[in-house]
């Protein structure tokens, strides 16, 4: 299985790790993206990425000083939100790590599929960003069918955790021959079955942890997942998508 995560907007740079890190397959889109940024003046930054001063200054100076080598962090140790909290890799044994680099792959507007050993720099640029490079008009178009080609690859089944901003980048893309499962995580409210966003991130982070930490290689072993008070829902499921209900 390959499982599909989004990033996150919150990063931190993470300074002690015993491991060499691996470059982004992609690292010549990203000298050439950065390079786009790095023209932009502070109300560039909060015009297209709609964020506020302090932030628009924050990440024109992270891309004027962005590098493209193994000195970063590890990715799945950059990325700080709610969703890598719950996978908990801090905690990951060598062989964990091992795993987890074979199966997962993050799907990032800058970097466009990122192993969670990659070297990566912290950074702020959503995929649904409005930047024009060359001929193309958004990241979407600039990346076309790369990202899926790279996940599709290893003719693996590819499980979906992203956020629909990134699934959007690949899912046009997927031929019937694909075998594509989303993974969907809802809770009850008011008497009706929802995804609330916060509890989704948390789920999709205890799934990673324990696709990692069970050695999960069939999709079909997904549901089983328990974590967190989750359970697969047949009856809510097809072979497209798997509903697990927090009870």
């Amino acid at each position: 299985m390959i499982i599909m995560l989004s990033p996150a907007k919150n990063m931190k740079h993470v300074e002690t790790f015993d491991r060499e890190l691996s470059l982004p397959c992609f690292i010549d889109n990203v000298k050439e993206i950065v390079e786009n940024i790095k023209i932009f003046s502070i109300e560039d930054f909060k015009n297209k990425m709609k964020i506020n001063e302090k932030l628009a200054t924050l990440n024109k100076n992270r891309f004027e000083s962005i590098k493209f080598d193994r000195l970063g962090s590890p990715a799945i140790l950059t990325y700080d939100g709610m969703q890598y909290k719950n996978i908990e890799a801090h905690s990951f044994t060598k062989q964990d790590e091992e795993f987890a680099d074979g199966c997962i792959r993050i799907i990032s507007g800058l970097y466009g599929v990122i192993k969670p050993y990659d070297s990566i720099y912290e950074y702020r640029l959503e995929m649904q960003t409005k930047l024009q490079i060359q001929e193309f008009k958004n990241l979407y178009e600039y990346w076309g069918n790369s990202i899926y080609k790279e996940l599709i690859k290893e003719k693996k089944a590819i499980v979906n955790l992203t956020s629909n901003e990134y699934s959007k980048s690949i899912e046009k893309f997927i031929k019937d021959s694909d075998t594509y499962i989303t993974c969907t995580f809802k809770v009850s409210k008011n008497g009706k079955l929802k995804v609330e966003s916060t509890q989704a991130k948390k789920a999709r982070g205890m799934m990673v942890k324990y696709i990692v930490k069970n050695r999960v290689k069939d999709i079909e072993e997904l549901k089983k997942f328990n974590l967190g008070g989750y359970k697969y829902q047949e009856k809510l499921s097809d072979n497209g998508e798997y509903v697990f209900v927090k009870e």
